[in-house]
């Protein structure tokens, strides 16, 4: 107090006590902002290789070599090439068969890789009897369970029987082969025929890994090719090697795309 009045101290808003711990507030300008536009990658590569076998080239392809900035990568297979000649047939008759005996067979080499749809028939002749109802198999040739035939016991058919429909990625390690079950009856005469349908070929496989000593294996380790077209997205740094299978009818074609950011 002065004079009277009473004067009032000075403000002290503002001020932080000694010790006193500041708080600043935080304010959230964006949670999740993205950069109003995306930069594409800055170089691009377009190449088709041609690709054979191990036999032929002697090692896999390096198709992309290993890249530090790389964005992504663009494989195409167009084909893998495509199946000639006559779809293969067999027809064959025994007469008095024994137990497992072979009425008609298509060898082995002979059946064609890819998705396979397998039709075959039965006859009977001669003297018959109640045993040789649902006597025929149909089996191998890349068929993973033998099929039972469904026919009377009688002289007749031929008998249309119910297509398999079989996909065979390599080549079979037996005939496709129709059989007895059991032995005929003495003096009948069993006939059978195959037809194999290509619904979709496989002539070549191709693999691809980004360690090459993997692809020189007996049985190559890594990503498989059987169908065509066939397209996949590389988006690694690591190489990519190819080769050709063993067998398969090369040289077949591989596009790539290599897209990559500038290298700093």
């Amino acid at each position: 107090m002065s004079d009277g009045y009473i004067t009032e101290p000075e403000s002290t808003v503002g001020e932080i006590e000694p010790g006193a711990i500041e708080t600043i507030p935080v304010h959230i300008a964006s949670y999740g902002a993205r950069p109003s536009r995306e930069a594409a990658p800055e170089y691009a590569s377009v190449n088709t290789w041609a690709i054979n076998t191990l036999a032929v080239m002697g090692a896999p392809v390096q198709i992309l070599p290993r890249k530090y900035r790389r964005h992504k990568a663009r494989i195409y297979i167009p084909s893998l090439g495509t199946i000639t000649g006559t779809p293969p047939t067999a027809e064959g008759s025994v007469t008095s068969p024994g137990t497992s005996a072979t009425i008609a067979s298509i060898t082995a080499p002979n059946v064609p890789l890819g998705d396979l749809l397998i039709k075959w028939n039965v006859s009977l002749g001669g003297t018959v009897g109640t045993v040789d109802a649902n006597n025929f198999k149909i089996q191998g040739g890349g068929i993973s369970t033998a099929l039972t035939s469904d026919n009377p016991g009688a002289v007749g058919g031929p008998w249309e029987q119910e297509a398999v429909q079989q996909l065979v990625t390599a080549q079979p390690g037996s005939p496709l082969t129709v059989k007895s079950i059991a032995a005929g009856t003495v003096a009948s005469v069993y006939t059978a025929q195959i037809a194999i349908q290509t619904l979709s070929a496989i002539t070549g496989t191709m693999w691809f890994a980004s360690i090459i000593d993997r692809l020189t294996l007996a049985v190559p380790q890594g990503l498989q090719v059987t169908t065509a077209p066939f397209f996949f997205e590389w988006e690694s740094q690591r190489p990519l090697y190819v080769i050709l299978s063993a067998g398969s009818a090369g040289p077949l074609s591989v596009s790539v795309i290599d897209e990559s950011y500038e290298e700093t």
